[in-house]
């Protein structure tokens, strides 16, 4: 069966410099030359005096792009580059295992860090459920102003002041609060809900409180939630192992609709914490044994059509990644197992 191949990071152990083209974004970058989109801050900072929107480059303009470094840390909420290629591989840790060069290309779970970083978990979209997250306030407006006639929606940037229309008690000076939108409803499960940062606390002045921007993952605008953050799962370095029987449940669907969903797309699935599902197991999203098209009297036997790693788990479902696609088939309703389970 063939793969999507995934374009290889190119990870510079110095500055380097870009030129801008047509489509160029820092989110795409920063996946090009870091292997991880979450970077771009580390890209727009560098370039701040060129670039006043970071979701606004031009074409011909020459970006620096510095290593990825100290300069990615943001707020306590450090970035981490891509891994280093293990020794006696290429660059990159794609590759075909050397003892089964038919058996395609594999993601090979690089020892040393958690398997899935804090920031990738805070900015995990997750479905709420029954009942939506406990709204602490709203996103009033920014500190700072859009360039006049600019045609651009208002959105604050990484650092930036935002105020927030308080409610209930006000919170704590240092307080981070995650800045949230909430998005399609998913029968069942709730309303998928969607970080877009993290904020500080920096001052509190009756039902309007200031905050910093110190991690962002997305556009934040007004009107947006902020909501208590939820602490981190224990994201230690150990490695699934596999198991027999696992969990089996069902794809609910994908964060964003498209026709092809695949790798590195964000979806869920309906196995949760009753489920005994963890962050960084490995879930299999399988074709079910169904009936041929061409002959309805003859049937397919199920196939491993993609393998996704659990990013963030609640009480009825868990947000995966998805790693690997063997065939571009992916829909809700597909049957989703444990393959490998968290020790």
């Amino acid at each position: 069966m063939a793969l999507l191949l995934m374009a290889a990071p190119l990870v510079a152990q110095e500055s380097r410099n870009h030129e801008v083209r047509k489509g160029d974004t820092l989110w795409d970058l920063a996946g090009h030359f870091y292997g991880d989109p979450f970077l771009w801050p580390c890209i727009h900072r560098a370039n701040e005096g060129l670039v006043a929107n970071p979701h606004l480059i031009l074409p011909t303009w020459n970006l620096t792009i510095p290593p990825p470094g100290s300069d990615c840390r943001e707020g306590g909420l450090v970035a981490e580059a891509a891994p280093s290629p293990r020794a006696g591989f290429s660059r990159t840790v794609f590759y075909p295992r050397p003892d089964d060069a038919d058996a395609g290309l594999f993601l090979e779970d690089v020892a040393g860090g958690p398997i899935v970083s804090a920031r990738e978990f805070l900015a995990a979209p997750w479905l709420s459920g029954a009942a939506l997250p406990v709204e602490r306030g709203r996103v009033l407006e920014t500190l700072g102003r859009e360039a006049p006639g600019s045609q651009l929606p208002e959105t604050a940037h990484p650092h930036e002041t935002v105020y927030l229309s308080g409610q209930g008690d006000a919170p704590e000076i240092g307080e981070r609060l995650l800045v949230v939108r909430y998005g399609r409803e998913v029968a069942g499960h709730g309303v998928v809900v969607s970080p877009r940062a993290v904020a500080a606390v920096t001052s509190v002045d009756g039902d309007v409180w200031m905050t910093r921007i110190i991690a962002q993952f997305d556009e934040v605008r007004t009107g947006d939630r902020a909501i208590s953050m939820t602490a981190a799962p224990d994201l230690g370095t150990g490695r699934p192992v596999t198991v027999e029987d696992g969990s089996v449940g069902r794809l609910l669907g994908f964060v964003r609709n498209h026709p092809l969903p695949g790798s590195p797309d964000i979806g869920f699935v309906d196995l949760g914490d009753p489920a005994g599902v963890r962050v960084g197991d490995l879930i299999g999203l399988i074709m079910p044994e169904r009936p041929a098209r061409e002959d309805q009297t003859r049937t397919l036997p199920p196939e491993l059509v993609a393998e996704s790693r659990v990013i963030r788990v609640h009480e009825g479902s868990a947000t995966v990644r998805v790693l690997k696609v063997a065939e571009p088939v992916l829909e809700s309703g597909m049957v989703a197992q444990v393959l490998r389970r968290m020790p």
